[in-house]
């Protein structure tokens, strides 16, 4: 689950700037968000926060803890960080569409990323595949119950539960395929030209499983997610879910992303962890 947090924390300043760039009609440079990659570049900017990705996928946890009850989770921890007002940057801690879900409101189904975002906790939680599947279409169809919703959150926690399981990294292609039917044969440098930000789960899900499929290590998963630019949290925190099964989360990382999580939000990461397991590794490495 750190994984996820890990990548929404990095990501959430670089999604700012992406989003900016779409209301302005301008186009961040390939150079640009290619500086993500040096060595140098860490990913724990000091403009970072956790988002509503990192809300919402503890929400999911909690409610794995206790009664299963996802959309019971999901409102109380939306309503409760609502009510906080603006998040660091102005805007909204949440979605439209989500604020309007929060309040009950009538809202065409959604085929948006957010059920993908949170849905890390149940890659871990279950013994089958066949459990995982059906609890990753439970947990997304409270609020965004459509098909490519749906295949989007199954897609993240199979390959989560696989990597865990010790599949490879082309068996684990090959299921993220045949859940979202589509080709995962993308490429990196066309998607640092010309990727553009899009929150729906068919334009960000995929792009996130190609960048952990690519990677190398833990850190490099995250920063070749952040390359690509778009809505980089939630890029990040899905890549950076799948990248902590599959390779482990280095320590000083786990540490550094406890930091920014309020202490009621650490206890349940921490007791979700302590209950059903976390891949941690000393340093960063290379398989």
């Amino acid at each position: 689950m750190f994984g996820a947090i890990i990548g929404d924390i990095a990501g959430s300043n670089l999604e700012v700037e992406e989003i900016l760039a779409k209301k302005s009609q301008s186009k961040i440079s390939a150079n640009i968000r290619r500086k993500v990659l040096a060595d140098s570049y860490d990913i724990f900017d000091s403009k970072g926060c956790a988002t509503d990705d990192t809300i919402l996928t503890i929400a999911v946890a909690d409610a794995i803890l206790n009664d299963g009850n996802f959309e019971k989770y999901i409102r109380a921890y939306g309503t409760r960080e609502e009510k906080l007002g603006k998040d660091n940057w102005g805007r909204s801690r949440f979605g439209g569409r989500f604020v309007k879900w929060l309040s009950h409101e009538n809202i065409e189904p959604s085929i948006g990323n957010g059920a993908s975002m949170r849905v890390s906790p149940i890659g871990w939680a279950y013994d089958t595949l066949e459990i995982t599947l059906e609890m990753a279409k439970q947990s997304a169809s409270c609020s965004h119950d459509t098909l490519e919703a749906i295949k989007g959150a199954q897609a993240v926690a199979g390959s989560i539960f696989l990597a865990r399981k010790g599949k490879n990294l082309e068996e684990i292609r090959a299921f993220a395929e045949r859940i979202l039917i589509q080709n995962l044969n993308l490429n990196l440098s066309e998607l640092q030209e010309n990727y553009a930000f899009n929150a729906t789960t068919f334009g960000s899900v995929p792009q996130a499983i190609y960048c952990f499929l690519i990677s190398n290590n833990f850190e490099d998963s995250i920063k070749k997610s952040l390359s690509i630019g778009g809505d980089s949290d939630t890029i990040a925190a899905i890549t950076g879910s799948i990248a902590e099964a599959y390779w482990g989360v280095p320590k000083e990382f786990r540490n550094r992303a406890k930091k920014y999580l309020k202490e009621e939000y650490l206890k349940v990461a921490q007791e979700f962890e302590f209950r059903y397991g976390k891949k941690e590794i000393s340093n960063n490495f290379t398989k």
